[in-house]
């Protein structure tokens, strides 16, 4: 599969998950130049792994209100910054699809703090969006963990993505791009569990 391919599968479909790995160049650019095709001819809402609470902080960055020092010292950006959820490079690819007039919306809830419901609260929240907003494309971009088909095991803690929360008749409709560390620029489709594995040489900041 190429780059010209996973844009056609993404013009298919009207709900898009993107699995990234926090902290990398490369991945926000290529997120931005796959789906920049889509602009042109659907309303867009992009769902992003922060605090619904600092969206109006995002919003006045993106607007040029307050400066990027601010932003970053929201306390309802505080993990996201830590763990490189939030980075230059992401707000460099916020910026451009701000430009492009890409609605953002926060999922998270800064006031749950019990990470074992946080995945449980994003995916209701991602369905209350796309119940109450009419909009040709509804992208969540969050993290590649989350983005599973199963819950994963990492030692102690279990995570439990998103689409084990999402009804099933919905997860059919999902188009989604899973981004992985590999030796060379590779995408393959599976289409059992319509996911585009896209496997990048990355680089960390």
């Amino acid at each position: 599969m190429d780059k010209k391919q996973v844009v056609e599968l993404l013009a298919r479909y009207k709900y898009i998950l993107i699995g990234e790995i926090h902290g990398t160049k490369e991945i926000p650019k290529i997120t931005f130049e796959l789906i920049r095709p889509l602009f042109k001819n659907n309303k867009i809402i992009f769902c992003l792994e922060i605090p619904k609470q600092a969206e109006k902080e995002l919003y006045g960055y993106l607007n040029g209100k307050i400066k990027k020092l601010q932003l970053l010292n929201s306390i309802y950006l505080n993990d996201a910054k830590n763990d490189k959820r939030i980075n230059d490079n992401i707000l460099i690819m916020y910026r451009n699809l701000h430009k492009a007039g890409i609605i953002f919306k926060g999922l998270e809830d800064y006031n749950n703090e019990n990470p074992y419901e946080r995945d449980k609260s994003v995916a209701k929240r991602f369905m209350n969006i796309t119940n109450k907003n009419k909009f040709d494309k509804y992208i969540l971009y969050i993290g590649n963990m989350h983005t599973l088909a199963k819950s994963l095991k990492m030692g102690e803690y279990v995570v439990n993505p998103i689409k084990i929360y999402l009804p099933k008749n919905f997860i059919k409709k999902i188009l989604t791009i899973q981004f992985n560390k590999g030796d060379k620029e590779q995408i393959v489709f599976n289409e059992k569990t319509n996911t585009i594995n896209y496997y990048l040489v990355l680089e960390n900041i």
